[in-house]
């Protein structure tokens, strides 16, 4: 880490941290993400999208491995019929992982439908899928867009959380699970 010409941080503690390793610490610049607009017109799209929808849209954000069965087996918990009440939308954070998670959700009886068949909204789909499929790069506003209220992947398995703050400026609300340390700061202004 000295060999680094500098290294700016995103919190004090980050700073503390990096010196600590020998990293030349030049500023403390806080989180940039902050500072991100979401586009426009994805965010108008997506909640042209969730309006159309005839129930609520909430949306699995980013979900990473060992998350979806969990989610899954919670669904299976639930009484007949109410999982349905929902339009689940469910990002895996991997694309590497879309096939896995439509296996997943078909082996719980579940139909789903892939964001990349459709064509101008999801309810161009022959048949209403219990779940949407985010399978496209570079459209989490259109997702948040789409959604009443977001989980936050790689919180509800020891994993340290995702990026809550593009969610939070896309007006979509969040609930997290209890891992969010590699978000620590962004989760706690969150909660607060």
């Amino acid at each position: 880490y000295q060999s680094l010409t500098a290294v700016w941080a995103q919190t004090d503690d980050d700073a503390q941290r990096l010196a600590d390793v020998g990293a030349p610490v030049r500023g403390v610049f806080g989180n940039l993400k902050f500072d991100t607009v979401p586009d426009a017109a994805l965010l108008a799209r997506g909640r042209q999208w969730r309006n159309a929808s005839p129930r609520p849209v909430v949306l699995f954000a980013s979900s990473r491995e060992g998350e979806e069965a969990s989610w899954l087996a919670a669904l299976q918990g639930l009484p007949e019929g109410t999982a349905k009440q929902v339009q689940w939308l469910i990002v895996p954070r991997h694309p590497q992982r879309f096939d896995e998670v439509i296996l997943l959700c078909e082996s719980a009886g579940l139909s789903v439908s892939r964001r990349n068949q459709w064509g101008a909204a999801p309810a161009d789909q022959p048949e209403a899928a219990d779940v949407w499929l985010g399978d496209s790069m570079g459209e989490m506003a259109q997702y948040y867009g789409m959604a009443h209220a977001a989980l936050l992947g790689g919180s509800f398995e020891p994993l340290g959380g995702q990026n809550l703050i593009e969610a939070l400026a896309c007006e979509c609300p969040v609930i997290m699970g209890p891992h969010t340390f590699n978000f620590a700061e962004a989760s706690d202004l969150a909660e607060q």
